[in-house]
């Protein structure tokens, strides 16, 4: 049986009305950095697994450290930087401000020259520093940073507002790993109402276009497109609090976003967040306020997400408080005739697996012989099969384990059936189809169609020197009866299409029982010989008779092909291939 991927999930949070076919879970957290100097830790981000918080030890009571949080608590320091505003780009480097004293110029000042915005790669702590051109220098405090585009190492570009009230921010580039100066600018859009805190992310939202976020503490959030960065429209989410923090995510086909949230009879800038699609009437995701009163003067309440092939990552960052890291996930059911009449629940919910499949196990089921297992698999008002059911037969009363098993990257359902106390009695699959490939029209009795088992568990029918003029359809049966059939139904067939055109082909057809629905092939080989042309000519006529006659008469087979002399397509070459070839040079039809 297949090794399950177990989250070790500290507790379950409740999920929306609109959450079906989701799963919620903590799975570590982290008070230890309730105790760090809170005016020095006010913005961090997760990633990897891990969450780093910049320390600007303005307290002075050491150097500016980034410390490095997993499961197991403090891994590991770097050096960090004496201004708070701290982020990563997507190549996974941290970025940070330098060279710019934290609080040490009022809203309206500009900025000193020689500001920079400084980026490390975390794991060879190789680094550039990037000095902000004047054109691009903002004016005012500015605490925080948002996520950059791109590899600030080599190409990319990062977004910072400064000052209060003002609609301004700022754009600086990087190309080939040089500040690009003609793209680094200034932006006038007038959704923005900057705040000291207030931070620009760079994503791609779930059109595939690239977009901005600009999140701010006391006003709504806006998406501003990257191609026109004047415009924009403001972002409606559900109980949206007053604090730093929001982002954007794809996942699911759907576009959300993870941000703090603020209940009716909350106070301001708790530590609730939520996950919610634009325009929602309620959360995705409510994970409610621990606390009752601020544990931080700052307004800050950090929440960002990484997606991955299997699911969210969502980081939690109170500053003052604690580091939480949750994961979101599908939930994949499997719905049977076998399991409660076909209920849906949660017994029946699939484990993810180390391969990428998902997995439900049922040991010791009893059944009565010659019954058919139906089953599907269900995620958020989705099925698989889609218009049918996936069956596999049990020809023999007992106990049997089962692993049902569904590849979501695939759409694939399938089964692994064992019995406890003797292998169970096999199926029987057969071919049917059309006569004049089959040899008898849709007839699920002819054993001259029944498949052969391999050693993988494959089952195979093969036919050579088939003439087809057109495609054609078929089907695989189960014990020489309609009862079982795949595809299901009367009208669903196995369509095979001929690759090279009319011609006479070997067919060669699969059937795996352990997926009966998907595991259908068909491979079609056209044979390259000209039927009746004996003498090997390039054509056929009557030379072709009198060779094939000399080689009945004498079995020398020089210059003879023994392929286009099988003119009857017994299989062997005789005196009746005289005669279809003789037929044929008079009617200019092969008889079949």
């Amino acid at each position: 049986m297949k090794k399950f991927l177990l989250i070790a999930a500290m507790a379950a949070l409740a999920l929306g009305a609109s959450a079906d076919g989701y799963k919620f879970e903590k799975v570590w957290s982290n008070t230890d950095v309730a105790s760090l100097w809170l005016t020095g830790v006010r913005q961090g981000f997760g990633m990897g697994g891990k969450y780093y918080i910049n320390d600007t030890q303005f307290n002075g009571e050491g150097t500016p450290t980034i410390y490095i949080y997993g499961e197991n608590g403090l891994e590991g320091t770097m050096p960090g930087s004496a201004n708070e505003a701290f982020t990563r780009d997507e190549a996974g480097n941290l970025v940070y401000m330098n060279n710019v004293a934290f609080a040490a110029h009022t809203n309206d000042e500009p900025w000193p020259l020689g500001a920079s915005i400084v980026v490390v790669n975390p794991t060879t702590n190789e680094s550039k520093e990037y000095v902000i051109p004047e054109d691009a220098l903002p004016s005012g405090r500015m605490d925080c940073l948002g996520f950059p585009k791109g590899d600030l190492m080599e190409d990319g570009q990062i977004f910072f507002v400064g000052g209060k009230n003002t609609t301004m921010f700022c754009v600086m580039t990087i190309t080939g790993g040089e500040l690009d100066k003609d793209e680094c600018y200034k932006v006038n859009n007038d959704l923005v109402n900057a705040t000291t805190s207030s931070v620009i992310n760079y994503y791609t939202d779930v059109n595939g276009e690239e977009a901005l976020l600009y999140v701010t503490r006391n006003a709504q959030i806006v998406k501003i497109p990257y191609d026109d960065m004047t415009a924009g429209a403001i972002i409606q989410l559900p109980g949206r609090a007053p604090s730093n923090g929001a982002y954007s995510f794809v996942w699911d086909g759907k576009e959300f976003f993870v941000y703090p949230y603020k209940a009716a009879t909350d106070a301001n800038y708790l530590d609730a967040f939520a996950i919610a699609e634009a325009g929602a009437a309620e959360p995705l995701v409510l994970v409610p306020s621990t606390v009752t009163a601020p544990a931080n003067g700052y307004q800050s309440n950090w929440v960002d997400a990484e997606v991955d092939d299997f699911g969210v990552t969502i980081y939690h960052y109170y500053p003052g408080g604690y580091i939480e890291v949750y994961r979101l996930t599908k939930v994949y059911t499997v719905a049977s005739n076998i399991l409660n009449n076909w209920a849906i629940s949660e017994e029946n919910n699939m484990e993810l697996g180390e391969d990428g499949i998902y997995y439900l196990a049922k040991d010791s089921v009893e059944f009565t012989g010659s019954m058919v297992i139906e089953y599907k698999v269900t995620s958020n008002g989705t099925w698989w099969p889609t218009d049918y059911n996936a069956e596999y037969y049990i020809g023999e009363a007992g106990l049997y384990n089962l692993v049902f098993t569904f590849d979501p990257g695939a759409d694939i359902v399938g089964i692994q059936v064992t019995k406890l106390e003797e292998p169970q009695p096999e199926m029987i699959y057969t071919v049917v189809g059309p006569a004049h490939v089959f040899g008898t029209e849709w007839d699920p009795t002819d054993v001259n169609n029944d498949m052969v088992k391999g050693e993988d568990g494959i089952y195979t029918w093969t036919k050579e020197g088939v003439q087809l003029d057109d495609f054609f359809g078929f089907k695989v049966v189960g014990n020489h009866s309609w009862d079982y059939e795949w595809p299901i139904g009367y009208e669903n067939n196995w369509n095979a299409y001929l690759p090279d055109g009319a011609g006479v082909y070997n067919i060669v057809i699969t059937y795996d029982p352990a997926q009966p629905d998907e595991k259908i092939t068909c491979t079609l080989t056209k044979q390259t010989f000209l039927r009746g042309d004996v003498d090997n000519s390039g054509d056929v006529k009557i030379g072709d008779v009198t060779a094939l006659i000399n080689y009945l008469l004498n079995g020398d087979a020089t210059g003879i092909n023994l392929q286009s002399a099988d003119c009857d397509m017994s299989g062997d070459v005789k005196i009746g291939d005289v005669t279809a070839l003789i037929n044929y040079l008079l009617s200019g039809v092969w008889a079949e």
